[in-house]
Order: structure tokens, then sequence, then C-alpha cells
């Protein structure tokens, strides 16, 4: 919302990631990557396809999460759902989605302050986005995410392939996500805003 997101320790982000994908139908071993968005080119959904038909339709171990996707909007590229994609279609409590991916991708092209990146680096999801504004108020390249630029899709992969290779990368940019993420905690959002009023 615009007064801030409530950090304090949400119930859902104690739950044990391996138990909650296995309740979830993934295994704890899969690769989770998170979409969230319509089914439209301003949202980038005819991309995440596409950077998905290169490299991961044949790989079983990578998995794809769609929020705001059905079924019909994938039958439009696909004779039949691929098992490896998952249409989500609108959720209203998409939490324990977040939480159980490691990777979001925004491949939008317009975006406002991005909470679906926000409460990616709260439940330790690593962001990986088309370089826009909006994004680029929250994520810092290399630091707390990975901006990519003009939608390059090998960068996505190489991105995604860099983080596979490396504890210590993946360590660093979440542990940079959950400082970024405590600057919009509603308890201080709100106690910022109010000294901003008093002096009006």
């Amino acid at each position: 919302s615009s007064c801030g997101i409530d950090l304090d320790d949400p119930a859902y982000l104690k739950e044990d990631k391996r138990s909650l994908r296995n309740n979830m139908g993934f295994r704890s071993d899969d690769k989770i990557i998170l979409f969230v968005g319509r089914p439209n080119k301003r949202k980038g959904f005819y991309d995440i396809i596409k950077v998905w038909n290169k490299y991961f339709i044949l790989n079983p171990n990578f998995k794809l999460i769609l929020l705001g996707i059905s079924k019909s909007d994938i039958l439009k590229f696909y004779d039949k759902i691929p098992n490896n994609i998952f249409p989500m279609t609108f959720i209203t409590n998409p939490e324990k989605f977040f939480l159980i991916s490691d990777y979001l991708l925004v491949t939008s092209y317009h975006e406002g302050l991005n909470y679906a990146v926000i409460e990616a680096m709260m439940s330790k999801t690593i962001v990986i986005s088309n370089k826009i504004i909006g994004v680029t108020e929250l994520i810092k390249n290399d630091i707390n995410g990975f901006l990519i630029n003009n939608n390059n899709y090998d960068d996505f992969f190489n991105k995604i392939k860099e983080c596979e290779n490396s504890l210590s990368l993946r360590h660093r940019i979440l542990q940079n996500s959950l400082m970024t993420v405590k600057k919009y905690d509603r308890k201080v959002f709100l106690k910022e805003y109010s000294v901003y009023l008093s002096k009006l």
C-alpha cells in the first residue's frame, strides 16, 4: 500500500520453505521462477514466454509460476500446458508463491513502485528485472538484485546461471535485499510521513 508494508514477521515468512514447496506440489530442489503480471506486452508476458522457450522449457528442474496468467493465456503459445509452467490466474493471497520461489523475473516495460519486487525481497527471492523506472527505485544492479538492459533474454539467463553457480553471490544479494525492504517498513514510513506533515 501507499503507507508502506507490514514487516512485523508475517506468519507465512516463518513457514519452512522446503515443506511449503512439498505441500504445494513442488520438489525441494526445484528452481522456481515467478512472474507476476497480466497477459499483455506492457507487462512483458510475451518476453517471459520467450525467455522460457529459449532456455528452460526442456529443463524439468526449472519451474515457472505465472501469477495473473490463465491456462487459456498459455494455450495461445502451446498445444498443451508444458509440465514446467504453472499458470495460476489471479491469486488473492500470493505471499506463499513469493516464499517458495528462487527468482522473480520482471520483464515489464512500465511500472510504478513495484510491490511485487518488495514482496520478493522480503521473501528472500532474488529479483532480476528489466531496467525501468519504478524498479530502479528499489533495485541497484548487482547489489540487491539485477537490472537487465532492454529485456535482453540472454542476460536474464546468465544472471540466473551466475546465481546458481555462486552461493556467496546469492547470499549477498539476499542480505542487501532485506536491508532495502526495511526502508519501506510501515512504522518507519508513517513516522517519517508524520514528521513531514508537521513541517507543512
